[in-house]
């Protein structure tokens, strides 16, 4: 387990952050970051559900469906045999953040998770884990999920495959904000998800317009 100094340090250096992907554009230290930091990396980020509204009985064009975004975490925390809640997010707590709360902490899954130190966090169970994103999603975050190399490092865990990453992120404090600052071989690994949402009016519906205001 990583000592609390290192999270101490981790939090005070955060604001380097984009002095850090800047660096990952050199020549030589780009490739070293990305072997000791970003090593197999594979992150997607969700966006909200879109909303795409119709009537009972008009027809959908299968092929051009997409899963709803919020479902595809629901599934995987469905999926999960291990679920374990941080008590704080390391972005917004270093960054001080006043607009998104603090206490809602990224959501860990996988064999990896049992390792990381009870003071930073604890497990949950798979409602309670369905519960945390719900909370989450209400308070505007956007989820980032898929393997990241760089919290198997400060988390201090292993195998880092067996850990998978689901952070709730804010548009203001978020550690990706240094994204369009990496190295482009580093950010290529992430990459965004499109999704929308179906909502079905009822059989009673004539397409009035009347209940727009109601249904958004």
């Amino acid at each position: 387990m990583r000592p609390p100094w290192v999270i101490t340090l981790l939090k005070k250096n955060f604001r380097y952050r984009f002095a850090l992907a800047k660096a990952s554009r050199i020549p030589g230290i780009g490739s070293i970051m990305s072997q000791m930091l970003f090593d197999g990396d594979d992150m997607v980020y969700l966006p909200k559900d879109n909303v795409v509204e119709f009537a009972v009985n008009q027809q959908i064009d299968p092929g051009t469906s997409t899963p709803l975004p919020s479902e595809i975490v629901h599934r995987l925390i469905d999926e999960a045999g291990f679920h374990w809640a941080m008590n704080f997010c390391i972005c917004r707590e270093s960054n001080k953040c006043e607009d998104y709360p603090r206490d809602l902490g990224c959501l860990f899954m996988g064999e990896a998770a049992k390792r990381i130190d009870p003071k930073l966090g604890h497990p949950i169970t798979r409602m309670e884990a369905h519960a945390h994103i719900r909370h989450a999603d209400e308070a505007g975050l956007i989820h980032v999920i898929g393997r990241n190399k760089l919290d198997a490092i400060w988390l201090d865990v292993a195998p880092g495959k067996r850990l998978l990453t689901l952070c709730n992120c804010c548009p203001c404090c978020c550690l990706w904000k240094m994204l369009p600052n990496l190295n482009g071989a580093i950010s290529a690994r992430i990459t965004k998800m499109e999704g929308v949402e179906v909502t079905v009016y009822p059989d009673s519906c004539v397409g009035c317009g009347e209940c727009q205001g109601l249904l958004r």
